[in-house]
């Protein structure tokens, strides 16, 4: 029997597999999310005086989300003291996932992940499955890069039966830009050298053709 707080209305579950050794245990088969809810087990004894008892359990009808969260936003170049702003998005499930971000291994800092949204997505059936959203703000800042490299995880876990997550990297911005300043600069004064090398080549060869057709 199945019982519905508030309503107090009993529906009889068709589909039961009963097993164990005293015939015990009670499998509800074929139950759809719309199942999840308090039961009650009533033992009626054969013969007079009829005595009873019964127990309640709370039952959740899971949906595991079919595949790993997914990280999305953020630009192709960054620099440094700039805010980073990504987004973490599971799919479909129910109850929703608990969406967690790791900074380089570390629970991401306290104030740097914005509460998460949770929204109602319809799905092929009638019924509604829940699909959880994170957003990750984060200054990036030289601490916050390990070896040159920040690595950002979102993992998303529904009780013992899911855990998966999803990994992205920044490389530092100094270590890239930098470097290519360099380049710049560098490549800039080799051009600047050719430049006047070619002037004073010129200026020989000049003065050297004017005196032989002077002799």
């Amino acid at each position: 029997m199945k019982t519905t707080l508030g309503r107090r209305t009993a529906v009889r579950i068709c589909v039961l597999q009963v097993s164990g050794r005293d015939g015990r245990v009670v499998s509800v088969l074929g139950v759809g999310v719309g199942a999840s809810d308090v039961y009650r087990c009533e033992l009626v004894a054969e013969g007079p005086p009829f005595h009873t008892t019964q127990r309640s359990a709370n039952m959740t009808v899971v949906v595991a989300p079919k595949g790993p969260p997914i990280i999305t936003g953020g630009e192709g170049h960054y620099s440094l003291n700039q805010l980073l702003h990504l987004n973490c998005t599971a799919p479909p499930a129910r109850p929703a996932p608990t969406l967690t971000w790791t900074l380089n291994g570390n629970k991401a800092p306290a104030g740097s992940v914005w509460a998460t949204d949770t929204t109602t997505t319809t799905t092929t059936t009638t019924t509604g499955l829940e699909m959880a959203v994170s957003r990750l703000s984060v200054r990036v800042a030289r601490r916050n890069f390990h070896q040159g490299v920040m690595t950002i995880v979102c993992k998303a876990t529904l009780g013992s039966l899911y855990t998966r997550s999803h990994l992205v990297t920044l490389p530092e911005p100094s270590a890239t830009w930098y470097s290519s300043l360099n380049l710049y600069h560098a490549s800039g004064s080799v051009r600047s050298f050719s430049s006047m090398a070619l002037e004073v080549v010129t200026s020989i060869l000049g003065a050297l053709l004017a005196h032989r057709i002077l002799s």
